[in-house]
């Protein structure tokens, strides 16, 4: 029988910043899943164009983004839509 082999979902995160010759660098943040580990949890790459760090880990939410409070979402909102308002009436 074979053995069988249980393998954990893995949670990627990689951020690099990428330089431009004719205008400011941008940052990219890519957030993924896959099986495939590294040896270590996280670890940088440093090229002539970009700069980066990956990073991964097995616990669900940990790579995820930074979260917005819902109440300063709905302030906005408010806002946003009172101006909207206010726009098309005139």
């Amino acid at each position: 029988m074979k053995a069988l082999l249980l393998r954990r979902r893995l949670h990627l995160k990689i951020v690099q910043t990428v330089f431009h010759p004719h205008r400011d660098s941008e940052v990219r943040v890519t957030r993924g899943c896959g099986w495939v580990t590294h040896e270590k949890d996280c670890y940088k790459d440093d090229n002539s164009d970009h700069l980066g760090t990956y990073c991964q880990c097995y616990n669900n939410l940990c790579n995820s983004a930074e979260t917005v409070d819902p109440a300063v979402a709905t302030f906005l909102f408010l806002i946003f839509a009172a101006v909207t308002y206010l726009w098309s009436g005139m």
